[in-house]
């Protein structure tokens, strides 16, 4: 998940084909549109968000963006590849023990395919990380599990913006709520509690369903 706001406002509005034509046109409020978008900003960035933050994004992000074809960001979804990961511990640690965390995993010869994916937001990172990282940096009591579900977009898709919110919004609408959604790339990260199995099990069938789009040119 990138931790810049004016990104995550540029996910959420490129998701929804009618705010990315009113935010370009120029026929929108600002104020109301950052209202309305503020749950899903929030969700994406795990922390609240003021109004008048979002609203200084959306000019920004107005002046810059073209019309993402939400036809193609639910086929890059569709189309990609899933894989589950479980065993995923999580940590949360000032900004500042970033670099004596890295500077352990390099003593230790931390296995080039180990899983970790860190954020930073608000003067702390957030780690995730698999079996291996945590036997570095060493276990807590309260570490909670969780399971990764990782797509992996085509390399044709890899730069598509909306994507993150797209998954967000598609899940919401089926009452699937994960912990975090990540993306690095054209490899997509969603955070579920070990214990949220069905809800992992329902995204994945929900989100490798074919578009409308699909069916009926198959048809």
């Amino acid at each position: 998940m990138p931790a810049n706001i004016t990104q995550l406002v540029e996910e959420v509005v490129s998701a929804d084909p009618c705010l990315s034509y009113a935010l370009t046109s120029g026929l929108i409020n600002y104020s109301a549109l950052a209202a309305k978008i503020r749950p899903a900003v929030e969700r994406l960035y795990g922390q609240g968000v003021r109004v008048n933050t979002i609203v200084q994004s959306l000019r920004r992000v107005g002046r810059n963006m073209t019309l993402t074809d939400y036809s193609l960001v639910a086929r890059s979804i569709a189309s990609a590849d899933y894989h589950i990961i479980q065993g995923i511990r999580e940590r949360v640690f000032p900004v500042d023990e970033l670099a004596n965390v890295f500077s352990s995993f390099s003593k230790k010869s931390l296995p080039a395919d180990s899983t970790i994916i860190v954020f930073v937001a608000d003067g702390l990172a957030t780690l995730l990380g698999d079996e291996r990282v945590f036997s570095v940096i060493g276990k807590g009591e309260n570490d909670e599990e969780f399971t990764l579900l990782k797509i992996v977009l085509k390399e044709s898709y890899a730069g598509l913006p909306g994507s993150s919110a797209y998954l967000a919004q598609v899940l919401g609408n089926n009452r699937i709520t994960p912990r975090n959604i990540i993306r690095r790339g054209n490899q997509i990260f969603i955070v579920f509690r070990r214990r949220d199995s069905e809800s992992l099990f329902r995204a994945i069938e929900t989100l490798q369903r074919p578009p409308p789009t699909w069916e009926a040119s198959a048809n």
